[in-house]
């Protein structure tokens, strides 16, 4: 059992698409953008050579159980259930104000820059059966302001997503900006205090989410997850599981359980200014030939991706891949792939 950590650079520095090849059979092509912001980036299936640095960083792991919000996945049996459970909460990508006094929902609805798309709820990821049965995604909150924040939280959702990961939550801390306390004021916040992720995990079976607390317990005191070099059991910083209202990213707290979990993952540090993340359509050795073949092409076509091409004039998301990795290089000229050692 081994842990992953992958560094992700401040949002507004780059913008990174995700590029996933067969992770939606309704795009075609083999290949869809599982979504955008700051990302990271990797190496090819034939090696494990880790470039860059940044800002908030993600950390893979692989273990042995977890929970994904309050409601597991359904099956052909309880789906009406489970569709009732749906309707108990709001949907994700809805948004209503009229209860506070806003504008009527269709004219809120302009507003909302998540869309319902049934398709990609009810998508799983290729990756979330191989390797071990469990596998774990944490990450460090961006240093920065609240958007800066949100952003890079998006980020390591789409990547804990299209791994096939359970995300593991940061604990309630303070944040930038929002830690001054006034009288009886909260100054301490989770991003479970921002976002429904029971709603999240009722909706999409593909996402899992659990507490930072939940994956001490579940697996490092339980010794499921030991050290990736010694096989010895973890122990977390002064034995503690309960890590909330802790400091921001530059207080002692923040970095003593930085640190720790950055111990026991695999880290991979992705330099996302060079490279565009892929994940090949079937996991294993051996899957991301076409993704490279895709690359070389476009590369030989020399100016066809400058930016001024498509100002104005976006790439389709449902337009064949090899169009969509165009977009999405810029300036770049690699691919970060999630080959097999990252994988497994």
């Amino acid at each position: 059992l081994a842990p992953f950590f992958i560094r992700v650079p401040d949002p507004p520095a780059v913008a990174v698409a995700l590029i996933s090849a067969g992770l939606l059979d309704a795009i075609g092509e083999n290949a869809t953008a599982v979504g955008s912001s700051s990302a990271a980036a990797g190496d090819g299936d034939g090696g494990g050579s880790d470039r860059g640095d940044g800002g908030s960083g993600l950390h893979s792991v692989r273990g042995a159980a977890s929970a994904r919000g309050s409601t597991d996945t359904a099956t052909d049996t309880d789906a009406e259930a489970n569709d009732e459970a749906t309707d108990a909460v709001h949907k994700v990508a809805g948004l209503s104000c009229t209860a506070y006094g806003g504008p009527p929902d269709e004219v809120a609805a302009e507003m909302v820059y998540w869309k319902d798309i049934p398709q990609d709820a009810a998508y799983v990821s290729p990756y979330k059966s191989y390797g071990p049965q469990k596998k774990y995604l944490t990450f460090e909150p961006d240093e920065g302001g609240w958007n800066n924040i949100r952003m890079s939280m998006e980020t390591a959702v789409a990547f804990a997503h299209a791994m096939g990961r359970t995300l593991v939550m940061p604990p309630e801390q303070k944040m930038y900006l929002l830690e001054k306390k006034e009288g009886n004021s909260k100054n301490t916040f989770s991003f479970s205090d921002f976002f429904h992720f029971e709603s999240v995990a009722v909706e999409h079976p593909g996402v899992e989410v659990i507490s930072t607390q939940e994956f001490l317990e579940r697996e490092i005191l339980s010794g499921n997850i030991r050290h990736p070099q010694t096989g010895e059991i973890l122990i977390p910083p002064s034995n503690k599981t309960d890590w909330e209202g802790i400091g921001t990213y530059h207080s002692e707290e923040f970095k003593e359980l930085a640190k720790f979990l950055r111990s026991v993952g695999t880290t991979s540090t992705w330099a996302c200014d060079q490279c565009v993340a892929t994940f090949p359509s079937q996991p294993g050795p051996f899957t991301s030939e076409r993704l490279e073949t895709m690359l070389k092409d476009i590369l030989a076509e020399g100016d066809s991706r400058a930016s001024e091409v498509f100002d104005n004039n976006p790439t389709p998301v449902d337009a064949p891949a090899k169009d969509r990795m165009k977009e999405m290089l810029a300036h770049r000229e690699n691919l970060c792939i999630y080959n097999n050692t990252l994988q497994s």
